[in-house]
């Protein structure tokens, strides 16, 4: 390792790697959006994303993480 930091990071990963047991990898999921034809309805879009993300942030028990539950989607 060229610089200590490597060598610490490495080590941590390390470590944190040998203490989880039965870790597994987060669960992934898709869904299907109905997006508008007209671009007039384009803050619709913005509403609809918003919506699916958070039916997402919110379903604790599908295994994704809550941090959607905070999640706007603005049009600029």
């Amino acid at each position: 390792m060229d610089h200590p930091f490597h060598q610490k990071l490495y080590d941590y990963m390390k470590q944190q790697g040998m203490s989880n047991k039965s870790a597994v990898p987060a669960k992934q999921g898709s869904f299907h959006v109905d997006v508008p034809v007209s671009a007039a309805e384009g803050v619709e879009i913005a509403k609809t994303i918003e919506s699916e993300f958070q039916k997402l942030g919110n379903g604790s028990r599908s295994g994704l993480p809550g941090s959607l539950n905070d999640l706007k989607i603005y049009d600029d």
